[in-house]
């Protein structure tokens, strides 16, 4: 099958080009010039055919969706997490929303027979249940959220008003090794290996639902494999509810020489902002319309990432700029 990924330069869509094309799907992936890192061509065999180009130019996203004809269209692509989202706002409104509108114009112009887009639990805002089900209602409560759930109401519109086969799959705090961003782990895991304390003003009392990622990215090749999914919107994460401090001892246990200090409650967007209690994912709805069966646990994950810091740790600099947790 021809599928097309856009961010398929960046952690989860590089991960997901390699599952597609280790179970024999085309593969196609649309990103910024710099969005791969160095020496990176999809970590597949045969390599991942490259398009370059940007969500905002939408002739550009148009035209390499027409030259492919891709059967699925993946659209992974945005402007990551709540705290970048409160610097930039608009930039954040501009790719996340925008962007996405140009896909989908695009995949009606080609007639693109499925789209996947990667939403977010952000989409819940404050968790009111643990785990919260796909049916509670969106309530966004910072612009990266906001933007996602605007997103979703698109593929919905599209879809019944257009008759483009779109559907959502939410995913929550992924990880895994290589992941790139500043985030509660890869601080300990990086602090620990040179010599540091760290410190955390808050967070221990945080509830989280890790998935590692070749879990979501076998969630993803199942809806998009599976003929005819029986439901709009997915929860694709571990399904478990794992508090901060649990994620801190882990890693303490694989890391002697790591020195954590975490402080309670919960985690902060910024300073005195914190953020929204959130919680497990409910998979009961991926596991029984798409058989998915996330397999690696907090644990097992958690030793994978230190093993490959360990391993090199040069092989992808964190950004301080994008702490956001999903």
């Amino acid at each position: 099958m021809e599928i097309l990924v856009t961010g398929g330069g960046g952690f989860v869509g590089r991960h997901l080009a390699r599952r597609l094309i280790e179970g024999g799907h085309t593969v196609t992936a649309f990103d910024k010039a710099d969005a791969w890192p160095q020496g990176a061509a999809g970590g597949a065999s045969p390599p991942v055919r490259r398009i370059t180009g940007d969500l905002l130019d939408a002739a550009a996203v148009r035209s390499a969706i027409e030259a492919f004809s891709p059967r699925v269209v993946v659209h992974a692509a945005a402007l990551v997490g709540p705290t970048l989202s409160l610097e930039e706002p608009l930039l954040t409104a501009r790719l996340n929303l925008d962007g996405t509108i140009h896909v989908l114009e695009a995949c009606l112009a080609a007639g693109v027979g499925r789209l996947i887009f990667v939403s977010t639990e952000e989409v819940y805002g404050q968790f009111r249940h643990d785990p919260v089900p796909e049916d509670d209602p969106m309530s966004p409560l910072n612009p990266y959220a906001i933007t996602k759930a605007a997103a979703e109401w698109y593929v919905d519109f599209y879809h019944r008003h257009h008759r483009l086969d779109g559907y959502v799959a939410r995913t929550s705090w992924v990880y895994g090794p290589g992941f790139p961003r500043l985030r509660l782990e890869t601080k300990i895991i990086a602090d620990a290996l040179e010599g540091r304390e760290s410190l955390f003003r808050s967070g221990a009392e945080h509830l989280v639902d890790y998935t590692y990622v070749d879990d979501l990215v076998d969630g993803f090749r199942l809806l998009i494999e599976h003929p005819r999914p029986g439901h709009r919107v997915y929860n694709i994460a571990s399904g478990l509810s794992q508090p901060i401090r649990e994620v801190a001892a882990i890693l303490q246990r694989l890391l002697p020489a790591a020195r954590v200090t975490l402080g309670p409650g919960l985690l902060e967007t910024g300073p005195g902002l914190p953020m929204p209690q959130k919680g497990g994912l409910d998979i009961s709805r991926a596991r029984q319309d798409l058989g998915y069966a996330p397999q690696v646990s907090l644990e097992t994950g958690l030793s994978r990432c230190v093993e490959a810091a360990r391993a090199g740790r040069s092989h992808h600099p964190l950004s301080p700029s994008r702490p956001g947790p999903t």
